[in-house]
């Protein structure tokens, strides 16, 4: 940043992008006024922060699919939803106006908060709520049903997206909004297209909530592949390497993970064995898996090293997030060669 580097020639790596990395990052570009952004596809919608909180309100705007959020669930959204809400505040506000032992799903208002909680949590913050809410109850008392993608795009536009909601000038969580319509999109045409399903609009939300719920991928977010904005772009090393986009300066975190050697166990698929190229009757073995795994990790980091028009740097970490030791092959393959460098 100092060297006049822009942001958008900048990428950080790590064989796998936790919450935890993307939160600590984040935060501390963000103090540098640098913007970061970040592309996980194996990701589920139901993980994401932002995609939860519209599915919770998405549910309390829609009392007919049955589906009655978790108070935590609700605290988070409005902690997420209200752009100065805390958490503890946001959770006050919760245990009133949504009470656990009630079981409607309604939304009480700020005004009915006897006032000295209402002075803990402010005024301002109730003022947010109440338009907040006063939307929901609006939509609610409509005579059409809308359909769900276009419900997330009119309640994003119209509250989340404006001065003091938490989705202004937020450009990941406006990302995960975008790719929450267009999944919820391309499910309700999918659904409409089938011959044989004639559900209505209210069957058909109700269906898709439960669903991506239930941690299934939404559909393919062809935007999440394009080139990024001018922005430091956090995501896995294989990710970064099927856009085939080279950078400036590239940053490889945990080098000492076994995660950049290692490949992702499938429950029902194996990526070699299936494949037309593996002998039918020849059993997969340990030394088919070790030749396997040096050949890919000699293959990413080619490609890696190919798309970097500078320098690289390697960030090591004697431990994992878990708190276990670490020294992986691709720790083991640098040291060999500093080593041989050195004795040249």
């Amino acid at each position: 940043h100092d060297e006049g580097t822009p942001p958008g020639e900048i990428v950080v790596l790590a064989p796998f992008v936790s919450d935890a990395l993307r939160f600590s990052l984040q935060t501390g570009l963000a103090e540098a006024n640098i913007t970061l952004t970040t592309h996980r596809p194996s990701r589920a919608l139901e993980s994401e922060p932002a995609a939860r909180s519209l599915l919770t309100l998405a549910c309390l705007a829609h009392p007919h699919w049955g589906i009655r959020p978790a108070p935590a669930d609700v605290t988070l959204a409005l902690a997420l939803a209200i752009q100065p809400l805390d958490p503890v505040r946001a959770h006050l506000l919760t245990r009133i106006v949504y009470p656990e032992r009630r079981g409607t799903i309604e939304l009480g208002r700020f005004g009915e908060l006897a006032t000295e909680m209402q002075q803990r949590i402010t005024f301002a913050l109730g003022e947010a709520f109440d338009h907040l809410r006063d939307w929901l109850y609006a939509y609610r008392s409509a005579p059409e049903i809308t359909p769900l993608d276009q419900f997330f795009a009119r309640f994003f536009g119209e509250v989340l997206s404006q001065p003091g909601y938490g989705f202004h000038d937020d450009r990941d969580a406006a990302r995960v909004a975008n790719q929450l319509v267009e999944s919820a999109r391309n499910f309700r045409w999918a659904m409409e297209n089938a011959e044989s399903d004639s559900r209505s609009a209210v069957d058909l939300g109700r269906e898709y909530v439960r669903l991506v719920q239930s941690g299934a991928l939404g559909a393919l977010y062809v935007p999440g592949w394009r080139v990024a904005e001018d922005a430091v772009f956090l995501a896995p090393a294989y990710t970064f390497l099927m856009r085939n986009r080279p950078v400036a300066l590239q940053f490889w975190l945990d080098i000492g993970a076994g995660g950049w050697w290692e490949r992702l166990y499938q429950p029902l698929t194996h990526p070699h064995v299936l494949s037309h190229h593996w002998p039918a009757h020849e059993p997969w073995s340990d030394f088919a898996e070790y030749t396997t795994r040096q050949e890919t990790l000699h293959r990413l980091l080619l490609g890696l090293i190919r798309r970097t028009r500078q320098r690289i740097y390697l960030g090591i970490s004697d431990y994992s997030e878990s708190g276990f030791e670490q020294h992986g092959p691709l720790l083991m393959l640098i040291n060999r060669l500093l080593a041989e460098g050195r004795n040249e």
